[in-house]
């Protein structure tokens, strides 16, 4: 029957949405029935954009062919899985954000780095992305809070104090308010607030003062090393 299918689908991006169908359920068939279809699709560097959409939906076969396989977290096609989906979001495939999300959360094909995981479920989450809101949401429902949800207000706390989430996103996405509410009910101890708004300001570089300044903090005093010889 697939076959069928494919020898109708001349253009290279039905053979990639028909992939991605099967490899969400919205159509029957196998991951590895997904992957032969991808495999057929030619590779032509000036098309960007079904480059990304391709490498994309790689990553979900792979991820959908680790489950069928039962391997282990860092199997062959969890480590592909993991370069196909920052090969998307490098080509601009903005969803890919959510999977690389999850990989970096769960320790997917790479290590687990919450740190790099937790800003980019909340970037996904100001983009309205459904996984990535639906992430968020149950970290931030977590009762009583967990580690996770302290690393999380950590990562909010980062990310406000780049400017990366303002009140114009708030203001617009429940769930981001949410976020904000728990770094309230939780605050930081002070040394870990004074060290976010330190980090942010060496990223910026350009008015510490003002990073402190969003987080409702004086600068902390000059250390007396600036200018020793």
């Amino acid at each position: 029957m697939l076959r069928r299918v494919e020898k109708k689908l001349r253009h290279p991006y039905a053979l990639i949405i028909l992939a991605e169908m099967i490899v969400t359920s919205q159509t029957p068939g196998l991951p590895s029935e997904a992957l032969a279809l991808l495999e057929t699709v030619p590779r032509d560097e000036r098309r960007r954009t079904l480059n990304a959409h391709l490498e994309y939906v790689l990553c979900l076969t792979h991820m959908a062919l680790a489950a069928c396989h039962d391997q282990d977290s860092l199997g062959a096609h969890a480590r592909a899985a993991f370069n196909h989906a920052n090969r998307a979001l490098g080509l601009g495939f903005s969803h890919a954000l959510q999977q690389i999300a999850f990989c970096l959360e769960e320790g997917f094909g790479t290590e687990v780095n919450l740190d790099q995981a937790f800003p980019m479920l909340l970037m996904g989450c100001k983009m309205n992305f459904e996984l990535s809101t639906a992430r968020v949401r149950e970290i931030i429902a977590e009762d009583p809070p967990t580690l996770i949800t302290l690393r999380f207000i950590q990562s909010t706390l980062t990310m406000r104090a780049m400017g990366q989430l303002t009140d114009d996103d708030m203001s617009r996405n429940p769930t981001l308010a949410a976020c904000w509410a728990l770094t309230e009910e939780f605050p930081p101890p002070p040394d870990l607030a004074a060290q976010i708004a330190v980090d942010a300001a060496n990223v910026q570089a350009e008015d510490p003062e003002e990073t402190f300044a969003a987080l409702g903090m004086d600068p902390p005093p000059p250390t007396g090393q600036d200018g020793e010889a």
